[in-house]
Order: structure tokens, then sequence, then C-alpha cells
């Protein structure tokens, strides 16, 4: 009759330890996506829906873990103990939680422990060695204490002080609280943002806003996430493109530092940093008149010096009309600090040329097209603003008026020898005969404009 019984209770154990093995299997993909990798995650959540996310993984593998500890089997209580007591500061500082919010940051104000991800991972290794030893006949105190505290506490010391730190270090779990009440699609497209912007405070801010937001439907919060996700990627996309033109641009370095040293790029327009009023509309953004604007414009022409437009085609530029322009291309994008609008505004955000120029020439795309179309319409050209969309969401950029196809094509050959390069080809658009050169972030290519094209403004000469 005892047989039975024990028989029993092995069989029991050996169920609760293979419980405790999919437990550290359910973790498998949560430390891959601290590692960088979360497709194993993403593709979980998207067959699994909610039961997927990192949250419920780490919920259910700590259920399964615990009855493991309880209900499997084990020799020895100690090591068990110990794991638990070693691990539970370390994986702790993962969650999210505002009861204890104070207790978190005070540990992890401790050495060593300010990186979420290793802390996590060492503290489940714990687990891990500890669960292992309770399962031998005997094993030496101070050898516990080595294994399950020294060696892992020595191990999180050493790779915080090489810097060793997974690439999602700053992901945290919440079970009840966080984006509880996100609905399963949307819950996904969180996941999908780009880690470092998922870090950013205003982007948790404006996600938190959209998740708890009672009167707006999940279909709704789901696409406004999409959204979101859309700008950071054409965000990541202008950024690259500028510094690719900026890389280009190192030919020019010698007319850039004789521009520069005429007059620095901080000094122009100084005036209109003191403007606090928001612009609504390219009409009132666009500044052809504007004194700095135009001083601007003619210091940079001036190093391309001749008549911008041919004597019967009012607009139409000459060759030294269309040396003025990649002139004046090459000094603004090489100026160019590409930053984002405000997280929340409602419609693109919009400032003055000469504002635009008095920050250090700086802002998103439109910032970018309204300031081309400003310097070349200062100078006799006829500019225009377009809006295009692709895969990455809306664009704008500005165009120039080139003129006929003959134009067209003359200014191909120039620009081709302007800028070294027999093989370049330069893009825009042409409508009743009459072709316009793309201003965008390198001159002459369209980096967004897949479809829906259309002029939102337009200098009429």
């Amino acid at each position: 009759m005892e047989e039975k019984k024990e028989e029993s209770a092995g069989c029991l154990g050996t169920l609760f330890q293979y419980v405790g093995f999919l437990g550290f299997l359910l973790l498998l993909p949560v430390l891959l996506f601290y590692f960088g990798w979360d497709q194993p995650q993403l593709l979980l959540q998207d067959t699994m829906g909610e039961y997927g996310s990192l949250d419920f993984l780490v919920f259910l593998s700590f259920v399964a873990l615990a009855l493991r500890i309880l209900f499997g089997p084990s020799r020895l209580l100690l090591p068990t103990t110990i794991a638990l007591v070693a691990s539970a500061p370390l994986i702790f500082t993962t969650f999210q939680t505002k009861t204890l919010s104070t207790v978190q940051e005070s540990l992890m104000s401790l050495p060593y422990l300010e990186h979420k991800s290793l802390n996590f991972i060492v503290g489940i290794i714990i687990l891990l060695i500890g669960v292992r030893l309770s399962t031998l006949k005997k094993v030496n105190v101070v050898a516990q204490l080595v294994l399950i505290v020294f060696l892992p506490y020595g191990a999180l010391a050493g790779l915080n002080t090489m810097g060793l730190v997974p690439q999602n270090d700053e992901t945290t779990f919440s079970i009840k609280e966080g984006y509880a009440t996100a609905s399963q699609a949307t819950k996904l497209a969180i996941q999908k943002i780009d880690e470092r912007y998922r870090k950013d405070p205003k982007v948790q801010e404006y996600i938190e806003n959209v998740v708890n937001d009672e009167n707006t439907k999940d279909e709704e919060k789901t696409t406004l996430i999409d959204q979101l996700k859309q700008r950071i990627a054409k965000l990541e996309k202008d950024k690259a493109k500028a510094e690719q033109v900026r890389q280009e641009n190192e030919r020019f370095q010698d007319e850039l530092n004789k521009l520069n040293q005429k007059k620095p790029a901080d000094t122009w327009c100084v005036g209109a940093r003191s403007q606090d009023k928001r612009i609504y509309g390219y009409e009132n953004a666009v500044e052809l008149a504007a004194p700095c604007v135009r001083d601007l414009a003619v210091h940079l022409a001036s190093n391309k010096p001749g008549s911008y437009h041919q004597s019967r085609k009012r607009g139409v530029p000459t060759k030294e009309g269309l040396a003025q322009i990649a002139t004046i291309h090459t000094y603004i994008s090489d100026q160019w600090k590409y930053v984002n609008d405000p997280t929340r505004t409602g419609a693109d955000y919009l400032s003055l040329a000469s504002r635009s120029i008095a920050v250090g020439f700086a802002g998103d795309c439109d910032d970018f097209s309204i300031v081309m179309a400003s310097l070349i319409g200062a100078i006799g050209g006829t500019p225009r603003i377009v809006h295009g969309e692709c895969q990455d969401g809306a664009h704008a950029w500005a165009e120039v008026l080139i003129g006929s196809k003959s134009d067209w094509d003359n200014m191909q050959t120039y620009l081709a020898r302007h800028y070294s390069d027999q093989s370049r080809s330069f893009s825009g658009h042409s409508k009743d005969g009459q072709y316009w050169l793309s201003l965008d972030w390198r001159l002459g290519e369209l980096s967004c404009a897949d479809r829906n094209i259309r002029s939102q403004w337009s200098h009429e000469p």
C-alpha cells in the first residue's frame, strides 16, 4: 500500500517537473525579445492573440514555476528557498508597479542593478539553478550559496562593468496594469513599434493616452498606433536620406566653407526666434519677401552670379539659375537637422521659413520644403509644394519650375555635369507641357511619391 502511494506521488512529481520545464520554455521568447530578436514573440502574439503577449507569457511561466517548486520532485528545500530569496529582487525590478515603485527605485539604485534586462535574465538563471540543486541528495550549504548567489551576482556585476546589456533593456512586464485595457490588435501594434521609440517619454505618454481613452473604439486605437508606427518609419527614412545627402555634399565642402566664412549659418534670421504664434497653411509659412530670407537667398545665389530666369521665359531658369538652385539646395541640405513634429498636433506643424532658419535649419519634411520654396522664390524662381504618399506614410517636398521638355533635357545635362555624375538622372513631375524639378532631401529625387501626388501651394511669378 505504501509503495502505491510513493508511486502515485512520484508520478505527480514527474508531472509537475514537466510543468516547471514548460515554465522555463515559455520564458525563451521573452529572453530572445530582450536580446533584440522579437520575431518568435510577435509570431506567438499574432497566432495566439493576448495569450502570446510578453505579460501573459511571463505570468504563465511564473505560475508553472511556482507549481514546480511546490509540488515537483525535491529532496532539498534549502536550494529552492535561497533561489527564491536571491532572484526576487532582481525579477521585481522588471515589473511595472505603482504601489511599490519607491521600493523598486531603491533596488535599482543599488550597484549593478540598474539594467532590468540583466536583472531578469540572472534572476531566471538563479531559479533554474535552485530547482536543479533541490533534486540532488546532498549539497554542501556553502556550495549552494556559491552556485545560487555569489556566482550569478558576480556575473551580473561583471556584465554591467563590461557594458554587455541586451538590446531591449527597458522592457518591463505588467500583469494587472500597463496596457491591460488594450485590445489584442492594439497590443500587437504597440509591440511592433521600434523599441528605441517606445522608450521615449513622449511616445509612451501618447500610447498610454490612446490605450486608456474610453471614448475611442479598439479599432480606432489600433489605427492610431499604426499611424504612429508609420510616422516613426517615415522619420527614420528621412533621417537616413538626409545623412546620405550630407555625405554627398562633401565634394562641395570648400564652397560651403566659403559661404559660411562670409556669414555663419547660425546668424541668419535671428529675430524670427521670438515669433511664438503657430502658423497654419503653406501660404502663410512660405516667405518670399521676408528680408532675412531674401538676404540668405541672395548670399547663396551670389556664389553663382547671373540672371536666374530666361529673358523671354520668366520663372524658367538659365544655366546660372540652375547653378543657383543647386547651390541653395546643397547648402540647406548640408545644414539641415531633422526634427520630427510634436506627437500630438492634429495636423502637420508648420513653421515660418525664417523661424526654421533661425533655429539652425531644423525641422521635418514640410519645414524643409517651406525653406526651399522660400529661398528659390526669393531669387526669381517659380516654386511649389507637393504632397505624396508611399508605404512609409505621407511626405511633403518642394519643386521648382524648369519649363518645357527641351528645358528639362538641358537641365538634366547641366546638373549631371554640376554633380560630376553623368549617370545621374533627376526626377520631378510634368503637367500641360511644364516640367517641375524635385527639391526633396536629395535634389531631383522623389523619396516618397508612390500615389496621391498633389500640389498644395504654388507661386506664380
